[in-house]
């Protein structure tokens, strides 16, 4: 599966999918953000599906919250 972009959906459903495990990890929102370098307002964000996550910091989600596939965070089922 290739994605040149991510549409409003996409962006949407990952968010939706990191919220839930990062709640299943028993993380905050900030701890999260510590760990990505970024602020609790860009994690909520993107959690809200109001932005895209970039790129390395999805391969850092992937390990931090014990996601084996990227395709798994774009998966729209």
């Amino acid at each position: 599966m290739k994605y040149d972009y991510l549409d409003y959906e996409q962006i949407k459903k990952m968010g939706e999918r990191i919220k839930i495990s990062r709640k299943s990890n028993n993380m905050t929102q900030s701890e999260l953000a510590d760990i990505l370098g970024i602020s609790a307002d860009q994690v909520s964000n993107i959690e809200l599906g109001k932005s895209a996550c970039k790129i390395d910091h999805i391969y850092l989600l992937l390990s931090l919250i014990h996601i084996s596939e990227p395709t798994r965070l774009l998966s729209i089922s």
